[in-house]
């Protein structure tokens, strides 16, 4: 069983990181005449905040799976790196940063491009979805006995969606873990 979440784990990955790719091309138009993988961060964060809050939960999620599995007794699986350094070693950032790309982006800089490449991402970007003014945000005193009644033999389906109805009215790390697992 262990092999085979670390190959799902693998494949998951190199979807996710080809899912970078078209944002990076995007962005790659709109970087100034001089930047670094500092300014192209910082870009990313701006123009794609809800893709940097996911990367942000992902890793989360994979070191909240490798403490469990430590405290189990069982080695690491996972060793999903920090979102910063995530980011940093994408192939199509670190050719973005190379000294032979930057030569051709400054050869090829076009301020008026720049400027309509910022507006269109700008125009583009989401922004985080606002946060429900009914939801609640402790976990209720009986979430231990809604996970159980959830989880125990026999419950059917039409008791695990009330059970669901219920929890999603609030939003803690523990009910996200329930959802998630």
């Amino acid at each position: 069983m262990p092999g085979m979440m670390k190959r799902k784990f693998s494949s998951d990955t190199e979807r996710y990181i080809a899912a970078f790719t078209p944002q990076l091309k995007k962005l790659v138009v709109a970087l100034p005449f001089e930047y670094d993988k500092k300014i192209v961060l910082d870009y990313y964060k701006i123009f794609f905040p809800n893709q940097w809050l996911n990367l942000v939960s992902r890793c989360d999620y994979y070191l909240d799976k490798d403490q469990h599995l430590v405290s189990v007794g069982k080695r690491r699986r996972y060793n999903h790196s920090n979102p910063d350094d995530f980011f940093y070693s994408l192939e199509k950032v670190k050719y973005i940063c190379s000294g032979g790309y930057k030569l051709e982006h400054k050869k090829s800089y076009c301020e008026d491009r720049r400027e309509k490449a910022i507006n269109d991402l700008a125009g583009k970007t989401k922004k985080p979805k606002a946060i429900s003014s009914t939801l609640q945000f402790t976990d209720p005193y009986h979430f231990n006995i809604f996970t159980s009644a959830y989880h125990k033999r026999g419950a059917t389906q039409h008791e695990k969606i009330e059970i669901v109805n219920e929890l999603k009215k609030f939003k803690t790390p523990g009910i996200i873990k329930f959802f998630r697992s």
